[in-house]
């Protein structure tokens, strides 16, 4: 988020966007979130950098830091967290009133996790991943990904998420994945990576995906489909 020379968004921002607040902070979902659910808390006082905040201030980011994180995993259940602060211009300040970030982070959102904040920039002393060692991946894939790693030469290893809750999970968390994936690049080959999760989430829940099929246009019969791009604003 880039700030006006004259005008400070974070004090002319309207309190009916804040998400969560306190005496001396509020809590806004960013506008250009790095994933779903990224929230931004911020002093209600403008200060450009957290070293000059005072320690309530301080207290109260970090009270509404914890709150955030019970709100967003009642929301999505994340698998990880980015907590961060950038301050001046070269820590990559763009809004000269503090704010402080919380990144939601999922199985599978990139491939090598393994850093975090460090992967700002590249390192001085590059970590063992870059000097030959192994990569872990630990994200859900298709079934024939580790013949297509075979047949590359390599060794794919692998297990079998065994617990149905954990699977389900991963499944929901490969849905959003694609579905981020098409709404960056609107294709057909995006679009069938969709429904082959929808596919195998039918298939673990122990549904026939012909079925869903079926359900499907039973529902479209009745309630139609979304072709129009119909937006209901209002029930009077």
């Amino acid at each position: 988020m880039m700030e006006n020379e004259n005008v400070c968004v974070f004090c002319t921002m309207n309190a009916d966007k804040w998400v969560m607040d306190n005496e001396w902070a509020y809590a806004v979902r960013d506008l250009y979130p790095v994933n779903r659910g990224h929230l931004l808390i911020i002093p209600k006082r403008h200060v450009a950098s957290y070293f000059e905040l005072n320690q309530a201030e301080i207290a109260a980011m970090h009270d509404l830091l914890q709150q955030g994180k019970t709100l967003l995993e009642q929301e999505m259940r994340p698998d990880g967290w980015n907590i961060g602060v950038n301050v001046n211009h070269w820590g990559g300040q763009t809004v000269f009133h503090v704010h402080m970030h919380l990144i939601p982070r999922f199985a599978g959102d990139v491939a090598d996790p393994r850093g975090g904040v460090r992967n700002i920039k590249a390192p001085l002393v590059p970590y063992p991943a870059e000097s030959g060692a192994v990569v872990r991946y630990g994200k859900l894939v298709r079934d024939k990904i580790p013949e297509v790693i075979a047949s590359a030469g390599k060794k794919a290893v692998c297990r079998l998420e065994a617990d149905k809750l954990s699977l389900r999970k991963r499944l929901l968390s490969k849905l959003q994945e694609e579905a981020e994936e098409f709404r960056e690049t609107p294709c057909l080959e995006e679009l069938a990576d969709l429904a082959e999760v929808v596919d195998g989430l039918a298939y673990h829940e122990g549904f026939n995906f012909a079925d869903v099929l079926a359900q499907k246009a039973q529902k479209r019969a009745e309630r139609g489909g979304f072709e129009q791009g119909i937006v209901l604003d209002l029930v009077e």
